[in-house]
């Protein structure tokens, strides 16, 4: 008789759920976005949405891990757990006034420095504001990670959703009703989240009134700031390119980037769900199937093989989306979305490529390449930006996704290599080569009711092809092992 699926498919779900319906409103208000606010307002919001992000970074400091890693300790009691969390919390609540007080300060001195040719962002309100929101997104994301830990999977399912709904809605409602601007949109994320920080406070109170210890507050300090590091490394892969965009060509050409950055990351709504199943799944083979290097090895072929498909069939798309929804004051950037696209594909089969490093505890390993992948990508972004703007930053972010990905493949075929079918790499090269040519196709040719119709048949027989060579079959069949 098969084992009954465990509990754990219950959160999986939600948190999946969660995370999809904050994705596709991002999405689907993209459109709305791209009226209310012009190419330079739209590259503003996306520098200012980076900054918040570092500020969150450096104030976060790692607490959440370092909760979550004491929280398990053996032997721990309640009273202790409560006051692991009570620490972390009141320790992210001070990190975050310091952070953002420095911020202000860096800030207001690099107004007073423009010889430094940074992009053009002086200390107003917006600014203001999106460095305030760190304070309550922090401590919102923080609560989140206290409901898991207690098991409140749908508490954490309407946190999630209303904290978007709320920032869009009360943001929107600024920008259209009392036009204001960058400012009004950061004000409705720093509203939203200080009414779910309400609600967690409330709901958790009763926890966050222990007065921390110092010892504890040193322990989590200790434990979480490494992950900073890692954290920095990961920033400057994902915003170094807008930045340096913005510096060299101002901040209308960071608005379209941003927008193609967007739209492409719909692709990364397949490796978000495939990272959900096989995380756990993979640790399960890594224990009790002995063939797990052969099977970890062919599902990344047939991950990227989906990956690819995925990142044409939103190139394919694309020209639909900018005609009819995207005012032409953006323009109709395809090729940049088609690099993008395959970006974001190819930055997804890092949940396979590390899997070595994972297996053999090596952290150190991690760090490092993603340092060394994140200088390299500074530095060729700079160069890329320069000569071919917006192109540029596009194709030195799919350089970067490349050599990251190919990093930790080399890295892991070195302390514990995985195990492929020579039959199924020829596939997915000739695979991954007929998807690209016609990606390629699409975003350098005319998009006439002639040309669109012959490339969504070209579409529809590359999905026939994958579907008919039984793949994608074996990728979503879940096989439940019998019970001894």
């Amino acid at each position: 008789m098969g084992r009954v699926l465990p509990l754990t498919v219950v959160p999986v779900l939600v948190y999946g759920l969660a995370e999809g319906i904050v994705r596709g409103l991002n999405l689907l208000l993209l459109p709305l976005l791209t009226r209310l606010f012009s190419a330079d307002q739209f590259g503003e919001i996306a520098l200012l949405g980076t900054m918040m992000g570092l500020v969150g970074l450096l104030a976060n400091c790692g607490l959440g891990n370092a909760v979550h890693r004491f929280y398990f300790e053996p032997n721990a009691t309640s009273h202790a757990r409560q006051r692991t969390i009570s620490a972390g919390f009141w320790t992210l609540m001070s990190m975050c006034l310091i952070c953002v007080s420095l911020a202000c300060a860096v800030i207001w001195g690099v107004r007073m420095a423009p010889s430094l040719g940074f992009p053009p962002i002086t200390f107003t309100l917006s600014v203001l504001l999106c460095l305030l929101a760190v304070i309550p997104t922090q401590l919102v994301q923080f609560g989140q990670d206290i409901l898991r830990l207690y098991s409140a999977h749908w508490q954490y399912f309407l946190v999630a959703v209303l904290k978007t709904v709320f920032a869009f809605a009360i943001g929107l409602g600024l920008v259209y009703w009392l036009d204001a601007g960058v400012s009004g949109y950061f004000a409705g994320i720093f509203a939203g989240q200080l009414l779910l920080l309400v609600w967690i406070l409330v709901s958790l109170g009763r926890i966050f009134r222990n007065r921390p210890d110092q010892d504890e507050v040193t322990r989590l300090l200790r434990y979480g700031s490494p992950f900073v590091m890692a954290g920095l490394a990961q920033w400057l892969m994902t915003s170094a390119d807008l930045w340096i965009l913005g510096a060299l060509h101002g901040t209308s050409d960071v608005g379209v980037y941003a927008l193609c950055l967007k739209v492409a990351m719909v692709v990364s709504f397949v490796t978000v769900a495939f990272g959900l199943a096989w995380s756990p799944e993979v640790l399960r083979l890594h224990a009790e199937d002995p063939n797990y290097r052969s099977i970890a090895g062919n599902t990344l072929l047939q991950l990227a093989a989906f990956l690819f498909f995925f990142a044409t069939a939103v190139t394919v798309g694309m020209p639909f989306v900018f005609k009819w929804l995207i005012p032409p004051e953006y323009g109709s950037p395809l090729l940049v979305t088609m690099l993008l696209s395959f970006s974001a594909a190819v930055t997804g089969t890092c949940q396979v490529t590390i899997l070595g490093m994972v297996f053999e505890k090596r952290s150190d390993w991690i760090a490092k390449i993603n340092w060394g992948v994140a200088i390299v990508s500074v530095l060729m972004s700079w160069q890329f930006v320069s000569f071919a703007g917006i192109w540029g930053a596009a194709f030195s972010n799919l350089v970067t996704s490349i050599l990251l990905t190919v990093s930790y493949f080399v890295a892991t075929r070195n302390i514990h290599p995985l195990q492929f079918s020579l039959k199924e790499v020829r596939f997915f090269a000739m695979f991954a080569s007929c998807c690209v040519f016609l990606a390629v196709i699409v975003a350098s040719s005319e998009n006439s009711g002639q040309r669109v119709l012959w490339h969504l048949m070209a579409l529809a027989a590359l999905f026939v092809w994958m579907w008919k060579s039984g793949r994608w079959n074996r990728f979503f069949t879940v096989h439940i092992p019998e019970a001894r």
